[in-house]
């Protein structure tokens, strides 16, 4: 089963995300965040395992109130490196900006830049993903 982890403060965007996900990876484990912080909590609590049998793939949004989408990398930064391990990070965002996109590859801990809304161009992410995690990273 293929485990997905969404944060973005909008709802439909979270639902649009949903449904393509679905569409294409029927039988999913989707799990839905509007607030950076309760996925960051979720996150450290649920993929601490060593090896690495829990994994999932996280879409995360760039701008959102209270935390958004860099705050959430700081903090995430600071989590285990099990943590790390079990989770690939693409951004999720209806940013073109230059700056956005240089600022995502300059992370390690973010794989990719994806637009919003999610759309069918994210199987090419998806089977990269679960490929090399089959194969081990």
């Amino acid at each position: 089963m293929k485990n997905f982890i969404i944060i973005d403060d909008a709802k439909i965007n979270n639902l649009i995300s949903r449904v393509i996900i679905l569409k294409n990876y029927p039988g999913s484990n989707i799990v839905e965040f509007t607030l950076a912080e309760e996925g960051l909590k979720y996150i450290s609590e649920h993929y601490q395992s060593p090896d690495g049998g829990n994994q999932a793939i996280l879409f995360l949004d760039i701008y959102m109130p209270n935390m958004d989408g860099w705050a959430f990398l700081e903090e995430y930064n600071k989590l285990s490196c099990f943590v790390k391990k079990n989770i690939s990070i693409y951004m999720l965002t209806s940013s073109i900006s230059k700056e956005d996109i240089d600022k995502a590859k300059g992370n390690v801990n973010v794989l990719g830049f994806v637009t919003k809304p999610l759309n069918e161009s994210f199987k090419r992410v998806i089977e990269r993903e679960f490929a090399e995690s089959m194969h081990g990273r």
